[in-house]
């Protein structure tokens, strides 16, 4: 007996965990749109399916009423909550509005209140009686007219809810509708089944079957969840996303057959989606297809298309990227396209005007920094004038430190930087009284002291000018030595900067071959001799040979 009352039992427990665990499952995905109302649908469904579990098992008629009461809860539910599930599902903004919903509940929560209180005014059911039977006496009970008017409300608002899901197969994207249909079937198999309640076909003998049809719809809306990531992906994406975006959207199978394609696809191309859908990309963009095709056997790809459309020159960047299902199989394919023949054209127009404002630039530039040399030249120029006995000095040696420079391995910039500092390595004898400068004997300790302020006086003048901070180098260290007994700062050795130490020789060797009022000028073999004894010394022993050979080129 017991084995048989739960054989009875186990098709409306398993309507109940079925319920329950599509409830779980779709609460999980509660943060799509719609998704926290279909898992309260599903939960309802629990109170239906539980509520006449505890029905049939009551002995007393009392019992069986109070349980079946409470299954009104369920169909209450459901019809304040399947048309808020319908309208946010397929996103129809024109009835998702609060007002919408508490005009929609005001009659099922009236009636919930009748339910529950009928036993004082009895407007929901009479003449209540048991009519015994195996396992389980069956409840039953005369419809009041209260129940036929809810009946045709609740009837009217599901079956436009249900309308409204139906319309959505029909325009949503064809990768999409399997999904919808789930939703559908899973839905409207209890609705269109209660029916047969209210007009008292039952099948055995007890009155209400709602129990095992809500079982059958859940496992259409099963069959989605596992087999079309239903409420993962669902067709709200391509309405909302795709479908309103500025962007061409085509959507093809492995086959490259079309799939679907986004309003502005249809209205570029003049097509309807309903009579392309199936057909090749190739019979549909038959005169672009042999450079789209380029795309066919690469999962994510991007090209630039220059295309004739309707008598006018577009080129258009198209992105493809792979569509896959659970399972990480590609099902298809998704092409994006946009017209960018505007961004072209800012582009190439900016490059013109790039290389024009570069052009001008550098022309710019040239003249300034003919005007900067001229200007340090000048000041030069005075300082020779002043000094007469050195007259062609800067210039001269301003040549030769350039070519061992050059030898040396610096780059252009830096060769720049040292011409500059060559030119004005005796800036800061402007500073220098004449008598000092020109006096034709020896100087004494102190005018010595003086006269090696210059490199000290050539730092202040020309520190502050950012144009020459990098040429500073020569005139303030071209006396120091390589032994440390030079001057301002008594550097020794590679503390010295490689440029001073290239001007070193170069100026010496000037110097020593010109007159200058305290000597007559030297030979070329005496100076030579003299640069060659004080490598180690004044000069770096390891630039020698470079100086050598720059010198003989100059024979």
């Amino acid at each position: 007996m017991q084995l048989g009352i739960l054989f009875h039992l186990l098709p409306y427990i398993i309507s109940f965990l079925i319920s329950f665990s599509i409830g779980l499952i779709t609460w999980q995905r509660r943060v799509v749109r719609g998704v926290r109302v279909y898992s309260f649908l599903a939960f309802s469904q629990c109170t239906i399916s539980f509520g006449y579990i505890m029905e049939l098992t009551s002995s007393t008629l009392n019992g069986k009423i109070l349980w079946d009461d409470f299954q009104w809860v369920g169909f209450i539910l459901w019809v304040v909550l399947f048309p808020l599930f319908a309208v946010q599902f397929t996103q129809d903004k024109r009835l998702d509005k609060p007002l919408t919903y508490l005009l929609l509940a005001i009659i099922p929560l009236s009636f919930t209140l009748l339910v529950f209180t009928n036993p004082s005014h009895g407007l929901i059911h009479s003449n209540e009686s048991l009519i015994p039977g195996s396992p389980f006496d069956a409840l039953t009970y005369d419809f009041t007219p209260a129940v036929w008017i809810f009946a045709i409300y609740s009837y009217v608002i599901l079956m436009v809810s249900f309308a409204r899901l139906l319309l959505d197969f029909f325009i949503t994207a064809p990768i999409y509708r399997a999904q919808v249909a789930a939703v559908i079937i899973g839905a409207g198999i209890p609705i269109f089944t209660t029916i047969l309640v209210l007009l008292g076909i039952n099948f055995g003998t007890q009155r209400d079957i709602s129990p095992i049809t809500l079982a059958i719809g859940n496992i259409f809306v099963s069959w989605g969840l596992l087999r079309y990531q239903l409420f993962d992906v669902v067709p709200v994406a391509w309405d909302v996303v795709i479908q309103t975006m500025d962007d061409l959207v085509i959507v093809l199978d492995p086959h490259f057959r079309i799939l679907g394609l986004n309003n502005i696809a249809k209205k570029l191309f003049e097509l309807n989606d309903v009579s392309i859908v199936g057909k090749s990309a190739e019979e549909v963009f038959g005169q672009w297809w042999p450079q789209l095709s380029t795309l066919e056997n690469t999962d994510e790809g991007q090209m630039e298309l220059e295309i004739n459309f309707q008598g006018e020159e577009r080129v258009i960047d198209i992105h493809v990227s792979p569509l896959r299902d659970q399972h990480d199989y590609q099902i298809g394919r998704v092409y994006v396209a946009r017209n960018i023949s505007d961004l072209k054209t800012m582009e190439y127009e900016l490059r013109v005007l790039n290389g024009r404002l570069e052009e001008l630039v550098s022309e710019r530039t040239q003249e300034l920094e003919d005007a900067y040399y001229s200007t340090l030249e000048g000041w030069a120029k005075a300082l020779e004038i002043r000094d007469k006995e050195t007259e062609g000095h800067s210039r001269r040696v301003t040549d030769l430190v350039e070519k061992m420079a050059r030898e040396v391995g610096f780059n252009s910039q830096e060769i720049e930087d040292i011409r500059r500092g060559a030119l004005l390595h005796d800036i800061g004898k402007m500073a220098i009284s004449d008598e000092i400068l020109h006096k034709p004997g020896p100087l004494t300790p102190e005018e010595r002291l003086t006269m090696q302020q210059h490199p000290l006086i050539a730092k202040e003048l020309l520190s502050h000018i950012t144009f020459l901070q990098k040429a500073l180098e020569i005139p303030c260290a071209h006396h120091e030595r390589w032994d440390g007994k030079g001057y301002p700062n008594g550097l020794k050795g590679e503390e010295i900067p490689l440029s001073a130490r290239i001007f070193t020789y170069i100026d010496h060797w000037d110097a020593l071959l010109s007159d200058r009022p305290y000597r007559k000028a030297w030979s070329r073999e005496e100076t030579t001799d003299y640069i060659q004894e004080n490598a180690g010394t004044i000069f770096d022993p390891a630039l020698l040979e470079i100086f050598f050979s720059i010198i003989e080129q100059e024979k």
